[in-house]
């Protein structure tokens, strides 16, 4: 009776601080019911990783209608804003789904997630665009040395997913998924916490150390990024970061193009549309690396094979953005966002268009 009676105790006392845990989440985190992802806003909502908040919030797609999706890194998530490309395109959903540092592997297994709670009625509805550049095509084995993507950690981590050789496999009903998910709270409150308390400041001294030996530059704030400027330390560090990330140029094999291309026919296949946009670099990053010639003697046979399929459109930006239109290796200037956006939507709108007919 006493180890009866001390089991009981125990699980009240978990219950209670689950319970204590899972409401306050709702009271520092309501949960909005949002119909659009935007992983701009991470940062500012329970899951603080922008790979967790979007695997956590793929199921704001599970309804029919016309919707474009914007894939890529970092660049794609603060340089292509739904606010200023909905003017554009018309009155549309538009979902950015862009991950920093990600690659042509995470942006196929995005895809694949879309598919996955998309109705299939709406598929021909979908159009997706993808920004494209030479820091998406790194070699996989130095971007996953385990083979174990950003995606495939949040889809892990709590049990939900199991690996079934290269796919990921739900273990329960995908009607299960939102009521699994919200029980979920309590440890994504501890693990936003931890990301941004413990791993923050862990990153604030290792920042401060990289500074001392000149290899990183000063951060910047959102309220600095229309002023803020490179000095040439800064941009020689920035070049070195990009050597370092990529690795040697003649060890560049450009497989991921193959990954890209099958993506372009699973996509295509399912009667939806895809906008390739070829992203710009300042100037003087493209100049001070090996990386985008090399990019663009790939580009083009890829392109050449992909320019035929049903749906597939693209259009190069490349050359219509100066050293100071972007505030960094890669990212524009707020004030120039809306840039972006007109140049963007030559290709955007007539596929959504398109589309809808």
């Amino acid at each position: 009776m006493p180890l009866l009676r001390f089991s009981a105790w125990v699980f009240a006392t978990c219950l209670a601080l689950y319970g204590t845990l899972l409401g306050a989440s709702y009271v520092a985190f309501p949960d909005r019911g949002e119909r659009e992802i935007d992983t701009q806003q991470a940062k500012d909502t329970l899951y603080a990783t922008e790979p967790k908040y979007l695997v956590f919030n793929l199921r704001a797609l599970d309804h029919p209608g016309a919707r474009v999706l914007l894939l890529g890194g970092s660049n794609v998530r603060e340089g292509l804003r739904s606010t200023s490309l909905r003017p554009l395109i018309g009155d549309v959903e538009i979902d950015n789904l862009a991950i920093g540092a990600c690659d042509v592997r995470e942006i196929a297994q995005i895809v694949d997630a879309v598919y996955a709670h998309v109705p299939r009625q709406s598929w021909r509805d979908l159009t997706f665009v993808v920004g494209i550049w030479y820091g998406l095509f790194r070699n996989e084995a130095r971007s996953w040395p385990n083979g174990v993507t950003d995606i495939d950690k949040e889809l892990l981590r709590y049990g939900l997913y199991y690996r079934d050789g290269n796919a990921m496999r739900r273990r329960m009903p995908a009607s299960w998924e939102p009521a699994l998910q919200q029980a979920l709270r309590p440890l994504l409150w501890i693990s936003r916490i931890y990301d941004i308390y413990v791993s923050a400041s862990t990153d604030r001294l290792r920042i401060k150390i990289l500074r001392l030996v000149g290899e990183a530059p000063l951060d910047v704030h959102v309220e600095d990024r229309d002023r803020f400027t490179l000095t040439p330390a800064e941009r020689a560090a920035s070049l070195e970061y990009w050597r370092q990330y990529m690795g040697p140029a003649d060890a560049w094999d450009g497989r991921a193009f193959g990954v890209l291309g099958d993506l372009v026919r699973a996509i295509t296949g399912r009667g939806s549309r895809l906008v390739l946009l070829d992203l710009p670099l300042p100037p003087w990053h493209r100049a001070g690396v090996p990386y985008d010639e090399e990019y663009r003697r790939l580009e083009q046979p890829f392109l050449r094979d992909v320019a035929a399929l049903p749906g597939v459109s693209y259009l190069s930006l490349r050359d219509d953005f100066g050293d100071d239109d972007f505030y960094d290796s890669a990212h524009p200037r707020p004030r120039v966002v809306g840039r972006w956006a007109d140049r963007a939507a030559l290709a955007i709108a007539p596929a959504v268009h398109s589309s809808e007919r």
